[in-house]
């Protein structure tokens, strides 16, 4: 939030480059946070003309941060991609071990 205000009321666009690149690394931690960037851009895009208010920052500067958003998440995108996830192997083994536990005759 501090950079979100950061970059409305310096009106520059490296604030809202940095704000786009920190809102796509926060999206890596919480798939939810992946509508936050869209929902900003919609705010001052839309709401803010709607409303009046004036001052406030031109066009460009919200695409440089939906740019920089999208270019970070397609990039860390990989991450989750290259998560290992558990082989059939390893299920299997895993249910045989349960099964074995559940059927073991173990009376305290």
């Amino acid at each position: 939030m501090w950079a979100a205000v950061r970059a409305y009321r310096d009106d520059r666009p490296a604030p809202f480059a940095w704000l786009g690149f920190l809102l796509g690394v926060t999206a890596l931690s919480r798939p939810a946070f992946v509508l936050f960037a869209p929902a900003l851009a919609g705010i001052g895009l839309i709401v803010l003309p709607a409303l009046r208010v004036r001052p406030r920052p031109a066009i460009s500067r919200w695409c440089v941060m939906l740019s920089v958003f999208l270019v970070t998440m397609l990039d860390t995108g990989q991450w989750q991609l290259a998560v290992p996830r558990p082989s059939a192997a390893a299920a299997s083994a895993r249910r045989l071990c349960l099964r074995a536990a559940a059927g073991s005759d173990l009376r305290l």
